[in-house]
């Protein structure tokens, strides 16, 4: 029989079926006097005599302990279980008005050592012996959980092009800040995304940079704002064959077509042959100041739909009607070559 200092109540004493109803008078280490002190009380019992049954005393009832309280963890507020890496602090427990004061000692994930990084841990503690209350070990104190670090990044470029039907742009540069402790970790600024793939100045540009090396888990990257863009339209070209001056009658075995934006002619290295003999199929490439478009353009944003001539493949002067369809516009030219013996 144990009770809690504070809360004490008169042992209970009943008798069995069939067994003497008399009044029972009972004893704490002799005295009837209900005790509230903290120890151990020997309990006994008289029983007065009733119908069918005599009186006794001093029957024995076993002991009484009055003792101290124990805690349990919903005598305290734990507080600062939510943190960040590289600023964490002890978690807090606080005694409730009238709790236990006694000393604390707190656990994570079993050990007493702060942890540093990344993660989730789970608490435990212990609390020393206090005036009025027991000692108790190993409460539980729900879970510490350390994010990562907020970084961000500056100084990440778009770089302008030329339109080419994708929504994709390049990134270049970049400096990540708020990088604690010599830490291992880099980024890959991979490409950005605009909305749509149209031309236009200053187009707001996405980008989806990725943390990279050893500690990347240890923080969290706030992607860059206010990037943009801008992407130059396909404008103005002018269409041209190649030099024949080499080709003889009466077979034309191949020419050549070009667009060529802005100015400046390309070099024979950058032709592109239709098919021979026909001129109804090809390729198209594009030109800006003399230099060559690579990316995005051939059988995709242009289109040969006709090279129209009777006469290409005889002695003398000729020349061809060609229609190309760049982005559903139609464009068409007359050029005239010659064809020598």
């Amino acid at each position: 029989m144990t009770q809690i200092a504070g809360n004490v109540a008169e042992v209970l004493i009943s008798p069995k079926p069939d067994k003497s109803s008399g009044t029972i008078t009972i004893y704490y280490n002799g005295s009837t006097t209900l005790p509230t002190a903290i120890g151990t009380y020997t309990v006994t019992f008289d029983v007065a005599k009733a119908s069918g049954w005599k009186a006794a005393t001093g029957l024995a009832g076993g002991s009484l302990i009055i003792d101290n309280p124990i805690p349990s963890a919903s005598d305290f507020d734990i507080g600062n279980r939510n943190q960040i890496y590289g600023s964490v602090t002890p978690i807090t427990i606080t005694p409730q008005f009238g709790k236990s004061t006694g000393a604390v000692t707190i656990r994570y994930n079993g050990s007493t050592a702060l942890p540093t990084a990344v993660g989730t841990y789970t608490i435990t503690f212990d609390i020393a012996a206090a005036p009025g209350w027991n000692a108790v070990a190993w409460l539980l104190g729900g879970t510490l959980t350390i994010n990562p670090k907020p970084i961000t990044i500056t100084g990440v470029t778009a770089t302008n092009r030329i339109y080419d039907g994708t929504t994709t742009v390049a990134l270049s540069g970049g400096l990540l800040i708020g990088v604690i402790n010599n830490d291992a970790v880099s980024f890959e600024p991979g490409t950005g995304t605009i909305a749509n793939a149209s031309a236009g100045n200053n187009k707001a540009v996405a980008t989806n940079i990725q943390l990279i090396g050893n500690d990347k888990n240890s923080y969290a990257l706030t992607q860059p704002g206010n990037i943009t863009v801008t992407i130059t339209a396909l404008e103005g070209f002018s269409l041209s064959f190649a030099d024949f001056s080499d080709i003889t009658a009466p077979a034309i075995t191949a020419g050549t077509i070009h667009l060529i934006g802005g100015t400046g002619k390309p070099t024979s290295t950058d032709i592109v042959l239709a098919n021979a003999g026909q001129y109804d199929t090809g390729s198209i490439k594009w030109y800006s100041n003399g230099n060559l478009i690579t990316s995005g353009i051939s059988g995709i944003h242009g289109e040969i739909l006709t090279v129209n001539s009777t006469t290409y493949n005889r002695i003398g002067q000729h020349s061809v009607t060609v229609e190309v369809k760049i982005n559903s516009k139609l464009y068409s030219k007359i050029i005239a070559f010659e064809v020598r013996p």
